[in-house]
């Protein structure tokens, strides 16, 4: 099993990963797997069959007859999973599950990397959005607008 096959194995099922809470459910239920290959007497194959289809649809074969082997690639499928970049993304109103679907998507047409978004709700916005990822912040709010348009007032 090499690195290169769980990290495109991540890629993958990244792709296939919106918001933070499915990234948290996921990386939950695959801890929940590693944890049946040790503590039950269950086979890999019922392990496997318990996985989700996004990970089962990637785990090669030759990990997948190996109890140690499977139990590597999860943990490293774990780790790749959770070093996945997170967006959050602060809007005005609580968008609906296709809105957010939407979203996620055009923020990430902005990215050369898979990420993920942690959809927030700021009342007080008014309008628009504000995204921070990595020490980096955009913000196309009308709450941000009036606020500069204020400050410029003021400093004339």
């Amino acid at each position: 099993m090499s690195a290169r096959q769980v990290t495109s194995a991540a890629t993958v099922i990244a792709r296939q990963i919106y918001t933070s809470t499915e990234l948290m459910q996921l990386l939950n239920y695959l801890e929940e797997c590693q944890r049946l290959l040790f503590s039950s007497k269950q086979s890999n194959q019922k392990v496997l069959e318990n996985l989700p289809q996004t990970v089962a649809d990637v785990v090669p074969a030759t990990v997948a007859s190996s109890t140690r082997l499977l139990d590597e690639w999860l943990k490293q499928l774990i780790q790749d999973l959770q070093r996945l970049p997170v967006a959050t993304v602060t809007v005005a109103y609580v968008p609906t599950v296709s809105q957010s679907y939407e979203l996620v998507k055009i923020i990430r047409s902005g990215f050369e990397t898979d990420i993920v978004v942690e959809l927030k709700t700021d009342m007080s916005m008014l309008a628009g959005a504000r995204i921070e990822l990595q020490n980096r912040r955009v913000e196309n709010s009308l709450q941000s607008d009036i606020t500069e348009l204020f400050s410029e007032r003021t400093n004339e």
